[in-house]
């Protein structure tokens, strides 16, 4: 199975995330869960340049606080290589993405919203996590990250995972179909250390094998 790491350069690179770590770390994960991967650091090209779709994409770049002026060209060749057979897997700073778009949001299950969404200081966190199909069996954990809160969340998508801040539940894993997609997200991922606790990592493993249609959970 083909997988294909967006990691984040160029335009798509911002001075707080350490991407080429983060994508090298996922890389890893992914190959042990069975994927053959490229880790791709020119986005806009990769996507735009791939003929056909590989059965994974996952998405592990952010635009920094400003729209990059390839957005459109890029989210377009996003779309096609979905569209083509791919599922998703969005990590991190991808809710972040294409703030203007109304149709990443929809794709991706939900986003950060400039001016609500935020995370407190880097840190330690506790992560709940929601029993059901994808996450059958995983416990509870804790980890140190930074704890994304007040995102938007689209209607149809299921949160298995979150942490509580504001005096409320904050979604950090989620997972849903879009168009006949298989998407799931994860909001942590700051750095490579985020992906230490076994919890987190058994769970990007599941996410990633059932958005490339290697795992048929979980079922409608």
């Amino acid at each position: 199975m083909k997988a294909v790491i967006l990691s984040g350069g160029g335009d798509y690179s911002d001075p707080w995330h350490p991407f080429a770590q983060t994508s090298a770390t996922v890389a890893a994960l992914l190959q042990d869960a069975g994927f053959d991967v490229e880790v791709r650091d020119d986005v806009a090209r990769a996507v735009t340049s791939m003929k056909a779709s590989p059965r994974l994409l996952v998405v592990n770049f952010g635009s920094g606080g400003i729209p990059a002026e390839q957005d459109q060209r890029t989210l377009s060749g996003l779309s096609r290589l979905l569209m083509g057979g791919a599922g998703m897997l969005g990590l991190h700073t991808a809710s972040t993405l294409f703030p203007q778009s109304a149709h990443w949001a929809g794709m991706l299950g939900g986003r950060w919203v400039r001016g609500t969404s935020m995370h407190p200081p880097h840190g330690r966190l506790r992560v709940r996590v929601t029993d059901s199909p994808l996450t059958s069996g995983l416990p509870d954990f804790d980890t140190v990250d930074e704890a994304y809160s007040l995102l938007a969340v689209e209607p149809g998508t299921t949160v298995v995972a979150g942490h509580d801040e504001h005096g409320t539940g904050q979604p950090i894993w989620w997972y849903h179909r879009h168009q006949g997609i298989r998407v799931a997200y994860d909001a942590l991922g700051h750095d490579a250390d985020a992906y230490r606790a076994e919890t987190h990592r058994l769970f990007l493993a599941r996410a990633a094998r059932w958005a490339a249609r290697a795992d048929s959970r979980p079922r409608p």
